[in-house]
């Protein structure tokens, strides 16, 4: 993830740096989260109760249909509480990819205070940001638990 430090050392101070840099950090992000949720979703898809799926089949659905109209309808409401709290954590680690290249809420706060020497006032407001925005991404989420009858003991 951070490849800042591979960066050639003559990379560093000119102006393409920032750029080639960020681009690698933003896809070595990207694929660092992509997995977390590959992982997330099988393992949803093998806490599906197999009672269901051997009842997709014997109802004549092929594999394909079986998995479209029963298995990832149920595993996506089984891991909607583990990738919500992976959009959770996403937002987190955004502020830890800011200190590679990246920009973002803290860097914004970072470059601000630079020019106006009001640390206080802007790492608040910055915290306060994060807040809201974990807030407003947790209560989304629990509305769509609570619309897709999400229960914390299914799929046992």
């Amino acid at each position: 993830m951070f490849n800042h430090f591979r960066c050639r050392r003559s990379q560093r101070y000119i102006d393409g740096f920032r750029r080639n840099c960020r681009r690698s950090d933003r896809r070595r992000h990207r694929l660092y989260r992509w997995r977390y949720i590959a992982e997330i979703l099988r393992g949803a898809i093998h806490s599906v109760p197999v009672g269901e799926v051997e009842a997709a089949r014997a109802l004549g659905m092929s594999r394909r249909q079986a998995l479209w109209h029963i298995i990832l309808p149920r595993a996506v409401r089984i891991g909607l509480p583990a990738y919500s709290n992976e959009v959770i954590l996403m937002l987190k680690a955004s502020a830890v990819v800011y200190t590679v290249t990246l920009f973002d809420i803290m860097g914004m706060a970072r470059t601000i205070i630079a020019r106006t020497y009001e640390s206080m006032l802007f790492f608040c407001l910055a915290g306060a940001l994060y807040l809201v925005i974990t807030i407003v991404l947790t209560r989304i989420f629990r509305l769509i638990e609570r619309w897709l009858r999400v229960d914390a003991t299914q799929g046992r």
